[in-house]
């Protein structure tokens, strides 16, 4: 418990060190950057992720093993925080995606990008897969005008994790404003195919009206009624 502390308070440290500008709100506490940012890989509980899940074999270190996290010096956990695993000689999988985020987060776009872009050059030649960052760098590239550039983004974060809505909302809307109603309506109907959830009904159904077809909307408004009403049995009471 004592390891997870430390790491929760690294990419605390990491985020008003090196991130807040002055005037700026009070950032999110590292356990909720953590769960964006690192648990894709390193597990919601700091063991790591299983090989299956994040598709390479270099082994995940366990964060809650004191043998490994105590002699680290809270500096280098920051630095590898903010500038990847190269930074302190650990393995080059572990990307810069923090610092990217926190840009992000704070609009500077521009800035972001280059270690969006540094990070899934990385990913791409280690054969690693991590959530959300093809989303991020094509939300970035798409805030920065460059719509191509952002579906290809977009494409590969659905590729590696079908089951993302956000960027498959993002695609969508790319391509609605694109005038290509088609493929939004493709990417509507292969979102539910593959990850058949309230959430994404709802999504599906709202981006349909915001393109004007109110029809299909309200269709698939009714199916995600009849397969998500309440499936308790009938006849029983509160009793």
């Amino acid at each position: 418990m004592r390891s997870l502390v430390r790491i929760a308070f690294g990419v605390l440290v990491f985020v008003t060190t090196f991130t807040a500008p002055a005037g700026a709100q009070s950032p999110r506490t590292g356990a909720e950057i953590y769960s964006a940012n690192c648990s894709a890989c390193h597990g919601a509980d700091g063991k790591g992720a299983p090989k299956s899940s994040v598709g390479f074999d270099v082994p995940l270190p366990d964060f809650t093993d004191c043998v490994f996290t105590t002699p680290e010096p809270d500096a280098d956990w920051a630095a590898t925080i903010h500038l990847g695993g190269a930074a302190r000689a650990f393995n080059r999988r572990m990307p810069a995606f923090v610092d990217a985020r926190a840009l992000y987060d704070q609009g500077k776009f521009d800035d972001a990008l280059p270690i969006f872009e540094d990070a899934t050059t990385t990913a791409r030649k280690a054969s690693a897969a991590l959530e959300n960052l093809h989303f991020y760098a094509g939300d970035t590239l798409q805030r920065l005008d460059r719509p191509s550039e952002a579906e290809y983004e977009f494409l590969e974060e659905l590729r590696y994790f079908p089951h993302n809505l956000r960027a498959a909302t993002a695609l969508v809307a790319l391509y609605q404003m694109q005038d290509r109603v088609d493929e939004a309506e493709e990417a509507l109907t292969r979102i539910l195919r593959t990850t058949p959830t309230p959430e994404a009904y709802a999504m599906a159904s709202r981006m349909l009206k915001a393109m004007g077809n109110t029809k299909e909307s309200n269709a698939v408004r009714a199916e995600a009624a009849r397969l998500f009403t309440d499936s308790r049995p009938r006849g029983t009471t509160g009793h």
